[in-house]
C-alpha cells in the first residue's frame, strides 16, 4: 500500500521531495519496512496513560 501510495503521489506532485510517515516505536515490523522504502528515524515519542485507581496510588 505504501509503495503504491507513493507511485501516486509522485505521478500526481512531482514536485514532492519529501515525505513523513510514523507508526509506533514498538511496531519492529513496520519500521523494518520503512527503513526498507528509505525512511530514516528522525524522531521519536511516547504516549503514557494513568488511570485512577488503576495502580492503587492516589
Amino acid at each position: 500500500m505504501k509503495t503504491a501510495n507513493h507511485a501516486a503521489i509522485r505521478g500526481a506532485w512531482p514536485e514532492v521531495a519529501t515525505l513523513v510517515t510514523g507508526n509506533a516505536s514498538e511496531n519492529r515490523w513496520m519500521l523494518a519496512i520503512n527503513r526498507r522504502l528509505g525512511y530514516r528515524p528522525i524522531a521519536a515519542s511516547g504516549w503514557f496513560e494513568r488511570r485512577a485507581g488503576g495502580d492503587g496510588a492516589q
